[in-house]
């Protein structure tokens, strides 16, 4: 394995004590899911905070059923542990915290120009470099807890992804021109989702939404929604204090979008599209 793509997790957890993401690490050579080990893990009351990492998942998946795939030594698959304070309407605002943290964090530290397409997606020029799944567990009234899936394309080389998803599926290295370490951007993960999430509870989403569409690729594009059986087709004019598309129809109507497959005009792919799925996003779950 190539030095910038060895990781040291002791030294990451080392680095960690105090934080509320990443004080435990567990780091597996291969899992079924990331995300089914921290719901197994969150069942028997471990703190929140837990990041499970995997080299390679044999049955990741994404959002609405669909696979990811990721490359073993290249990526950064993993899932994180949380118990927020909030209830249960508000989960689906987390996969967006995620989103925006790891955006600003990946300019922040490589200067590319990461965007977010909602609701689950980091691109770099209109396509894929990671995404997010973001699972509940609760009562209906309270969170038992969430899991954040997290796939990012590090190192690969997207001329070994698969061949439907080769050029709408991008990777950081790719972007740079250069391999990254991924040592490093693993922390800047980790760093960025736990400032972003400790703002979160106490700042609530205000921030976050307006830092996401600052960083969005989304607003002001027309899109064209598929949700539940219904299609949803116009401009995305942003999204509200709940985190939810907002897409103005030709008629000026306006659609609150919960959750559903985005295509972007003049692309074939959908939100779903890209280097895979994991149980942590899009290379991830």
């Amino acid at each position: 394995m190539d030095s910038l793509d060895v990781l040291f997790p002791d030294q990451i957890v080392a680095s960690r004590q105090g934080k509320v993401i990443g004080h435990t690490l567990i780091y597996e050579r291969e899992v079924s899911s990331t995300n089914e080990v921290v719901h197994s893990l969150a069942r028997l009351g471990n703190p929140e905070g837990i990041v499970v990492l995997a080299e390679r998942q044999t049955h990741g998946r994404g959002r609405l059923g669909r696979t990811w795939i990721s490359t073993p030594g290249k990526s950064l698959t993993l899932s994180v542990l949380l118990r927020p304070p909030i209830p249960p309407a508000r989960a689906p605002q987390l996969t967006l915290v995620t989103a925006v943290a790891l955006a600003a964090g990946l300019r922040s530290e490589t200067g590319l120009p990461v965007q977010v397409k909602w609701p689950n997606d980091l691109r770099i020029g209109g396509r894929k470099t990671g995404g997010i799944l973001t699972e509940m567990a609760g009562t209906g009234r309270t969170i038992g807890h969430v899991v954040i899936g997290i796939g990012l394309n590090v190192n690969p080389d997207p001329g070994g992804f698969p061949e439907e998803i080769r050029h709408t599926a991008t990777s950081l290295a790719e972007a740079a021109g250069a391999p990254l370490p991924r040592q490093r951007i693993l922390e800047v993960v980790m760093d960025s989702l736990d400032h972003a999430y400790v703002r979160y509870l106490d700042e609530g989403f205000e921030p976050i939404r307006e830092s996401w569409e600052v960083l969005s690729d989304t607003i002001g594009r027309e899109v064209t929604v598929r949700e539940h059986g219904r299609v949803v087709r116009g401009a995305a004019r942003g999204i509200d204090d709940e985190g939810f598309l907002l897409v103005e129809a030709f008629d000026g109507t306006i659609s609150r979008v919960v959750s559903g497959d985005v295509s972007l005009a003049g692309e074939e792919s959908s939100s779903e599209a890209g280097t895979g799925a994991s149980s942590s996003g899009q290379t991830g779950s």
